[in-house]
């Protein structure tokens, strides 16, 4: 470990991606909180959450391709200055409303999720093409604590400051981050690789592509299917969360913001002990146990609970979560060439926004019937169908890279 964080890179790194991480959150938590506060707020929510999942999986089916063929680094900086970009242009259109525009809460939310999209794939494939696999284990574990400090960062000013400062200043903060973030990005040593030539190709033929790597390497890629659901859960979660906070606890956003910094705080864990488990623990084994804790905190949310309750349970999900996410990498870092991750990742990252589309589709119709604790009954039936899948093809895995020796 102290190897690794004496390096200029790994330290420029978790700087940058921490002010990625906190820019993105505080917006992340104040918008929704800001959506479900306004009249038939829950279904324009949904509607939008819907629109962001359609745009971010058909942006998937390229970014791949991308990422695959440009600089990472140079892609991870552009990510950063058209938050910043976006950010400051929304906060000078609201600068004299009391309260946002719907339409500029739309905005921002569909631009939240698409930088998020850009750069989970990218940093992935940036780290795994700078580090050597030695380092896999506690980097991830690294980026997965600083990652979810930044988060708690983001929940606790969120929610602090949704209901005590105007959306404009909100904002600034957050273009401030954005600012912050690219300037570290850009001091990263970085001496690219030598790549394929790989063409920009149609989206139809990026997705073909992709999905014939996995087809060809099923018997790795099936778990990575398998364990991709709790990510989509947490996605979903983004657009249930509130609602729950707001409809079936009656809290108000100290409550949602609270849930965000316990949730960091199980993450933290998570990234501590995760790679401490993996001296004793298979990887993919890490990954079931972590999918399976996250499973059970999701059915929980279906019992009758309190605040305090809920705060708990918080933690347990964040752990299962953050610890899904930390060995899952390390997992696919080990076991996926550094040529086609680009493209196998972000082929898996549109059949799961594909996924988020139909379900929150769904939800959006039925919690003005049903509330919001049937949405989260649904989630955990499918998510013990995960665990099970995951357990299959976890006995069934082999490497891609045994593969093509």
């Amino acid at each position: 470990m102290r190897e690794l964080l004496s390096l200029r890179k790994t330290r420029f790194l978790l700087a940058g991606n921490i002010l990625s991480h906190i820019g993105n959150g505080i917006a992340m938590i104040a918008v929704p909180w800001l959506f479900v506060k306004q009249t038939n707020g829950d279904q324009i929510y949904g509607y939008t959450t819907m629109a962001a999942a359609l745009i971010t999986m058909l942006m998937l089916l390229y970014i791949g391709t991308l990422i695959d063929k440009f600089s990472r680094k140079k892609i991870l900086v552009l990510t950063e200055w058209v938050g910043l970009i976006g950010t400051i242009i929304i906060a000078l259109i609201e600068w004299q409303n009391a309260q946002p525009s719907i339409y500029s809460l739309i905005t921002m939310f569909l631009m939240g999720s698409m930088i998020y999209s850009m750069h989970f794939p990218t940093r992935f494939a940036f780290t795994q093409e700078i580090f050597e696999p030695r380092h896999y284990q506690q980097l991830n574990g690294l980026l997965e604590i600083q990652g979810q400090i930044a988060f708690m960062v983001a929940g606790g000013l969120g929610g602090f400051l949704v209901e005590r400062i105007s959306f404009t200043n909100v904002m600034l903060i957050d273009a401030s981050t954005f600012l912050l973030g690219a300037i570290f990005f850009m001091l990263i040593p970085y001496q690219p690789k030598p790549k394929e030539n790989t063409q920009t190709k149609s989206a139809w033929a990026n997705l073909k592509e992709g999905i014939l790597f996995i087809r060809t390497y099923k018997h790795t890629t099936n778990f990575f299917v398998f364990t991709m659901l709790p990510f989509i859960s947490v996605l979903i979660g983004l657009f249930l969360i509130p609602i729950y906070v707001s409809d079936v606890l009656k809290a108000n956003a100290s409550v949602y913001g609270w849930h965000e910094v316990i949730w960091a705080i199980g993450s933290i864990i998570a990234g501590i002990t995760i790679p401490l488990l993996a001296e004793k623990v298979r990887g993919r084994e890490l990954v079931i146990l972590s999918v399976s804790v996250y499973s059970m905190t999701v059915i929980l949310l279906v019992l009758n609970i309190n605040v305090w309750a809920f705060l708990a349970i918080s933690m347990l999900m964040g752990w299962g979560n953050a610890g899904r996410r930390v060995a899952r990498a390390t997992v696919i870092m080990e076991n996926v060439d550094n040529k086609m991750i680009g493209r196998m990742n972000s082929t898996l990252m549109s059949f799961g926004k594909l996924i988020q589309f139909v379900l929150v589709y769904i939800f959006t119709l039925i919690i003005p019937l049903w509330g919001a604790k049937s949405a989260f009954a649904i989630l955990g039936v499918l998510l013990v169908f995960t665990c099970w899948g995951a357990w299959v093809s976890n006995k069934r895995f082999v490497s891609a890279l045994e593969f093509q020796k």
